[in-house]
């Protein structure tokens, strides 16, 4: 009787725990749905209430038909896939060097390049906008996805080195048995086996590309240039929408994702 009045308070604790996880996030996406259907005067109230009355969609309808958000979204879209592309295109050639290859002074330069994940962005603002301004490259949108791309970089290394350890050093070895190029041992053998955590990193760069607001705002004062997450500052309900995209895509890859976060966690 004692067991069962015990699981039964442990179910209890651990649905107790769950709910308020799952509260904490859903708690801010609702409230944030229920401000989205209010008029500006209730959203601003002294008094909160989390169901609008009246609802109205007339501020997605502003949000839409803005003569800027268009253009908007897809330098989001731009930006975030162009910065993951060159990431990956980076990363995943460096992440098999570095686990498949010893040379000296390796640890050295993988530290180094974790150590440059680890310096705030916002120190490099200034000397990086008075380099392009010398050089005439702000409001460029190439530099700018060079800019996000290299911020993601670093650990998209880290991961891929992880990710390739998990897969067995005997398959290519006997692809290059077999007459395999390195090239063709990556991208035939090794780059299928690690798709999930490709994918999780993709997403994460994905992610944290999507939400950076600093860059463009400082690289990019052209409103033809600029980002969702930059007009949030000038539209307050353009918050929800510029966060769907990004549900979107996870629970799109969801199933990748959660696959890549743990293939790299055992090896062998």
């Amino acid at each position: 009787m004692r067991a069962a009045n015990g699981r039964v308070r442990n179910r209890a604790t651990l649905f107790i725990l769950a709910a308020l996880v799952v509260g904490s996030a859903l708690g801010p996406m609702l409230w944030a749905i229920s401000t989205s259907l209010k008029n500006e005067v209730n959203a601003v109230s002294a008094i909160p209430s989390l169901i609008p009355s009246p609802a109205t969609f007339a501020n997605y309808l502003s949000v839409f038909s803005h003569k800027t958000f268009v253009i908007e979204l897809l330098n989001s879209v731009l930006y975030a896939a162009g910065a993951v592309a060159v990431a990956l295109a980076v990363g995943i050639p460096a992440g098999y060097v570095a686990s498949r290859y010893t040379f000296p002074g390796k640890r050295s330069v993988m530290l180094i390049i974790l150590a440059t994940s680890m310096v705030p962005g916002v120190a490099l603002l200034v000397p990086t906008f008075y380099l392009l301004d010398h050089l005439g490259l702000l409001n460029n949108r190439f530099v700018i996805l060079v800019i996000l791309a290299s911020r993601i970089a670093p650990q998209t290394v880290w991961f891929m080195q992880n990710f390739i350890d998990a897969v067995p050093v005997e398959i290519d070895e006997a692809a290059h048995m077999d007459g395999a190029s390195r090239w063709q041992i990556l991208t035939k053998l090794v780059l299928p086996l690690i798709r999930p955590g490709i994918a999780a990193v993709a997403v994460i760069g994905a992610i944290t590309t999507w939400n950076d607001y600093i860059t463009v705002a400082v690289f990019a004062p052209d409103t033809a240039k600029r980002t969702l997450q930059v007009a949030l500052v000038n539209q307050v309900f353009v918050a929800l929408i510029a966060s769907l995209p990004v549900i979107l895509m996870f629970l799109l890859v969801q199933r990748w994702f959660i696959a890549g976060l743990t293939a790299g966690a055992v090896k062998g």
